[in-house]
């Protein structure tokens, strides 16, 4: 699946990947700041030796996982698409949006400030909100491309915030997304499929 969409890894990438996940723990965190849920991404991990190579390896999806797919809360996207973009920015963006932006349509913009894609994409490497601009730009011009968004226009569709103590400061930068007609049509789809699992739920 991975190669058939242009991102091929060999068996030790792959087993690499998957050790990485089953370490990786997950927290949810409440507002009082009590721990609500916590687990890795995959609890449970087998996999064969050389020696064994042929029978199965299994991997425990994480209760989180397993909740939404049961409850059926979890949101649709189109795979192959995210699977085109080069940059994990940009998947980033696609996964939020087809995520949070359930409203799409004609005429809906989706706004999304520079400081959220930062603390929310692991973009805190790049400390000057140049550089940040400069890799978001990348990514918009990749969903471009790729039509999840019409068109990016940096003087048109972004508002740049200054500081209110010191006026000549960039305090935050606000970009407006205008979606692709038929990134518009898979979230009235995924919409629609939500709506009747819920309903069989």
């Amino acid at each position: 699946e991975l190669s058939k969409n242009g991102h091929g890894y060999n068996l030790n990438e792959i087993k690499e990947a998957l050790l990485i996940c089953h370490e990786c723990n997950i927290k949810v965190i409440s507002k009082s700041g009590e721990i609500q849920v916590s687990s890795s991404i995959f609890p449970a991990l087998g996999l064969a030796t050389r020696k064994e190579f042929g029978k199965r390896a299994f991997v425990q999806f994480s209760p989180l996982v397993t909740t939404s797919i049961n409850q059926g809360t979890y949101r649709q996207i189109n795979f192959s698409k995210y699977m085109k973009h080069s940059l994990s920015l940009s998947r980033w963006l696609h996964k939020r949006m087809s995520h949070h932006f359930t409203q799409a349509g004609k005429n809906e913009v989706y706004s999304i400030h520079l400081s959220t894609i930062v603390s929310g994409s692991g973009m805190k490497q790049y400390s000057r909100i140049g550089d940040c601009k400069k890799q978001i730009h990348l990514a918009l011009k990749q969903l471009v491309k790729n039509e999840v968004l019409a068109a990016f226009d940096d003087t048109k569709h972004s508002k740049i915030i200054y500081s209110e103590k010191r006026k000549n400061k960039i305090e935050d930068i606000k970009f407006q997304l205008i979606p692709h007609p038929s990134f518009i049509n898979e979230i009235i789809s995924a919409n629609q499929k939500q709506k009747v699992s819920k309903f069989l739920k």
